[in-house]
């Protein structure tokens, strides 16, 4: 009887929880065509079909999965300009939060609300928020997160005081790294250089001067290795430069400034040769038997001119 019971209370629990995930799908599913009504022109539907998917949302009931409805609803309503709406959703998902027992989906919640906190402006209200995740780790990573938004919209003053919230001095690293990489996306070079060459740790160091490197153009990463003052990370910006020419499918990549300016660097020039090597094989129009018999007594490409020729 006992198993019997067990038995069926594993078919309900399944069915309930298949139920949920139709559920979700349902109340997606509404939004994504309430969405296209709405950039279709189509308000009215476009209403119609954001309301039968809030009427579910409200009916729900396991708090994680409610959260995560309510976080996606509140930016959907935003990208329908209706701000209002978006901010209740988002704050009630605040409140849905505290709700979840499970510490590791409430953290990771947290972690999402904050960073959707920070895109919006609200920097109080996601300090907040990340104050009450208190695994050190997974506060880090919801700091390193509204770091990123923050260094996006050219606020890096305030992504490096943030940084000093950080406890973790590996996390510290990751930090900045991350505020490296942002800086890199909206183009100011110089500044990531200044914020990599701050980093303590040495393989976030490396990582950074690698992606500030394979970023840029020769001139450009002339004008940059010039800023670097450290010789160690001079040595990795210019092997990161090597790698991003190795890398390359760009035809006709002038190579010879780095072979010109940094021939003195033997331990890079495997790369500007394999470069060339691939270039010759698979992308020059006219095919150059000498220049691949040299390059052949420096590297093994034979595979490469079997397959090309």
């Amino acid at each position: 009887m006992i198993k019997k019971s067990l038995n069926i209370a594993s078919k309900i629990k399944s069915l309930k929880n298949r139920a949920e995930g139709i559920t979700y799908h349902l109340i997606s599913f509404y939004f994504k065509i309430g969405k296209v009504l709405f950039n279709y022109g189509d308000t009215l539907e476009s209403k119609k079909m954001i309301k039968n998917a809030l009427n579910i949302a409200l009916m729900y009931n396991e708090s994680y999965t409610k959260c995560k409805i309510y976080l996606e609803i509140s930016k959907d309503l935003l990208e329908m300009k209706d701000q209002k709406l978006s901010n209740k959703f988002l704050n009630d998902s605040v409140n849905i939060a505290s709700e979840i027992n499970n510490k590791d989906l409430r953290i990771e919640i947290y972690g999402k609300i904050s960073k959707e906190l920070m895109i919006r402006g609200q920097k109080k209200e996601s300090f907040s928020i990340i104050s009450k995740i208190e695994d050190v780790t997974e506060n880090s990573k919801a700091y390193i997160e509204v770091i990123s938004v923050l260094v996006s919209k050219g606020k890096v003053g305030e992504a490096n005081l943030i940084c000093s919230k950080i406890n973790n001095k590996r996390f510290i690293s990751e930090a900045h790294l991350t505020i490296v990489n942002e800086l890199i996306k909206i183009g100011k070079k110089r500044e990531s250089i200044n914020i990599a060459s701050n980093i303590s740790l040495g393989l976030e160091r490396s990582i950074a001067f690698k992606n500030i490197s394979k970023s840029v153009k020769y001139p450009e990463f002339s004008f940059l290795l010039k800023q670097i003052m450290s010789q160690p990370n001079k040595s990795i910006f210019i092997t990161g430069f090597s790698e991003y020419i190795k890398e390359s499918n760009e035809i006709a990549l002038d190579v010879y400034p780095y072979l010109y300016n940094l021939s003195e660097k033997v331990q890079n020039l495997s790369n500007i040769l394999f470069y060339q090597a691939k270039m010759a094989c698979f992308f020059e129009e006219n095919r150059n038997e000498e220049k691949l018999d040299m390059l052949s007594e420096v590297l093994d490409i034979k595979d490469w001119r079997r397959i090309s020729a």
